[in-house]
């Protein structure tokens, strides 16, 4: 609870974990005002900040589960809308997606009251009469108590492993991510908070690895595969979950063709073939299909990657030669994520390729999910939606979707992979002792 005179704001639960919905109610207001809310948070150098404009009710009250939104980023009854309608407000730079790189210490929200009506943050910023009646914080987690982080640099394989709470041992899974160097661990925390030993897998751009993802030798995701199963953390006996995005989704199927060990894949807005550049395994190659990168450029200058891929049928040479084999491994389910206003990938196209596939060969365990309006970047909930951002090499990217139902699909897309993944480690669960 923060209070400030008589006004006062409760945040249930405060703090909380990261994907984890919160009520938020502000009470001892005058009653039927109008009163704007301010969120705001700094990542990095990055300001993110978001406006919503309520009127309190008879009793004085601003209830964000009850209470409509007039105005601001967002419109209606939206309880979470503070936090994953923010956007970006830097100055002078360009559009950046949320991402927080030091999980140990929480994510802040600095949520502000003002009185009146401000629909933008240029209004905001410049009424040299606002006057704040209230300020309070909310405090998310991406670690849960009692989730151990540990630094891995051994036999040239480098990452993060984060370890749930308790005795264990506990399932497994690596986190991959697409085109950014380095490791990212957000998801991974997130994932060990739900239960899963989760290894944030890094595979290029820093010290140790290649500079870049454009030739990838699988024995390395073959070393992390059975370092997961072999870790005393882990019921490596269970296989290993391998949980992917964009590029990461395309290693995790091609594990899912030439590793053992592998139990389960979650690939999300990804290629099922070799796309832009080669895979290899031993002697075994996986062949690039090359896209357009020239045919890209929107009018805006920023990158439609989505339209450099090729549209490849089952029956081309190309296509089978470069295609992974996920669909003859009826021992390893698959989920396919697919946003359909993906700007980056044709995620769309790949799904209905990989049902098609699935369809076949009559796998036994496999989910396709597809969500209309949502972009490339599907990442846990109430991260904030990104439709542009620079994107390494490649600048300005358009990454598409629209916020309301980009954020929407984040919610439904993460709880199914969950489930998703509970449900191929059931044995497992029961054996865990957190």
């Amino acid at each position: 609870m923060a209070s400030d005179s008589e006004v006062q704001a409760y945040v249930y639960p405060e703090p909380s974990l990261f994907d984890e919905t919160i009520s938020i109610q502000i009470k001892h207001l005058p009653t039927c005002c109008v009163f704007t809310l301010h969120a705001s948070t700094l990542v990095g150098q990055n300001s993110f900040q978001c406006l919503a404009v309520y009127c309190s009710d008879e009793n004085g009250e601003i209830d964000l589960n009850t209470s409509p939104s007039i105005g601001g980023f967002y419109k209606g009854i939206k309880p979470m809308g503070l936090l994953w309608a923010m956007t970006c407000s830097t100055n002078n730079q360009k559009p950046m997606r949320l991402i927080k790189r030091e999980v140990t210490t929480p994510l802040v929200v600095t949520i502000s009251i003002y009185e009146n009506r401000r629909e933008t943050l240029e209004e905001l910023q410049k009424d040299d009469s606002n006057q704040i009646i209230l300020r309070f914080k909310v405090t998310r987690h991406y670690m849960s108590p009692g989730v151990k982080r540990i630094e891995i640099k051994e036999d040239s394989l480098q990452g993060t492993l984060f370890v749930p709470p308790g005795q264990g041992p506990f399932p497994g899974l690596i986190n991959l991510f697409g085109g950014i160097p380095g490791t990212l661990e957000f998801k991974a925390a997130l994932f060990a908070s739900h239960g899963f030993a989760t290894l944030a897998l890094p595979y290029f751009g820093i010290e140790g690895l290649p500079d870049h993802w454009f030739n990838l030798k699988m024995e390395y995701f073959q070393r992390a595969v059975q370092f997961m199963c072999n870790h005393c953390s882990v019921i490596g006996k269970a296989g290993i979950g391998i949980v992917g995005v964009c590029k990461g989704g395309q290693i995790a199927l091609c594990m899912a063709d030439c590793i053992q060990g592998v139990r389960c894949v979650v690939a999300v807005n990804c290629a099922v073939y070799s796309a832009h550049n080669h895979h290899t395994y031993g002697s075994q190659m996986w062949p690039a299909v090359i896209g357009n990168f020239e045919t890209s450029i929107e009018k805006s200058g920023a990158r439609v990657t989505r339209n450099c891929f090729h549209y490849l049928t089952l029956d081309e040479e190309e296509f089978t030669s470069s295609i992974f084999r996920f669909y003859q491994r009826p021992h390893i389910g698959i989920m396919y994520i697919a946003s359909l206003d993906d700007g980056n990938v044709p995620s769309e196209y790949f799904a209905n390729t990989a049902e098609s596939l699935l369809k076949r060969e009559r796998h036994p365990n496999y989910v396709i999910l597809r969500y209309p309006g949502a972009g490339h970047l599907l990442e846990p909930p109430y991260v904030p939606h990104c439709e542009y951002g620079v994107f390494g090499d490649f600048g300005l990217a358009h990454w598409g979707g629209s916020p309301l139902l980009h954020c929407r699909a984040q919610e439904d897309a993460w709880t199914k992979q969950l489930k998703f993944l509970r449900k191929n480690f059931r044995k497992s669960f029961a054996q865990s002792r957190m």
